[in-house]
């Protein structure tokens, strides 16, 4: 066990250090001048987290769920920080292509404002739809259900108008027999 917690130690240890460095660059002032350095960071972070799984595969139980809280805070923290970087990335896009401006008092105009609200408008469709399929979903779930309930009501009709009619003949049988009798 010794041998796996250097090993995971280490790699944690290193996964940390290079989250910390790109979560600095990431909130630098100097960030999209770095970003290629903050996508080196966190690609090491990622490889030093996936060293410290696979070291991980051959250990016990007991030191897998040792470490399995360790890792899930660097995946969110790597997922994170990927986020922010892309968000970085994006910005720096917007600036080479133009479409950032900004207003004597530091607010966001032109393009970008009007690329906000479309972006908005967009976010909000995407819930509306997401919201739509959910409510197809219920409707459809509650359609199959009550087609199951119909069908179980039919082949039920069936049976009792076989019923019926086995009756029938046995009463007609029975009417026939005592008015012959008579």
């Amino acid at each position: 066990m010794s041998e796996y917690n250097d090993a995971v130690d280490a790699a944690l240890e290193e996964c940390h250090a290079l989250c910390d460095r790109s979560e600095t660059l990431v909130g630098s002032s100097e960030a999209l001048e770095m970003l290629d350095r903050i996508q080196e960071n966190i690609e090491d972070a990622q490889q030093e987290l996936q060293s410290a799984k696979m070291e991980l595969t051959t250990a016990t139980k007991q030191t897998r769920q040792y470490y399995s809280g360790r890792i899930e805070t660097f995946t969110t923290r790597i997922k994170l920080l990927k986020k922010r970087y892309e968000e970085k990335r994006n910005l720096q896009k917007r600036q080479q292509l133009g479409l950032l401006s900004y207003s004597d008092n530091g607010e966001v105009t032109g393009l970008l404002k009007s690329s906000q609200y479309a972006t908005q408008a967009l976010h909000g469709a995407r819930s509306t739809l997401s919201r739509t399929e959910d409510q197809g979903a219920d409707i459809l779930s509650d359609l199959r259900e009550q087609r199951r309930t119909l069908e179980r009501a039919k082949a039920n009709l069936r049976e009792g108008s076989g019923i019926s009619s086995h009756l029938k003949s046995i009463y007609a049988e029975w009417k026939r027999g005592t008015t012959y009798r008579k």
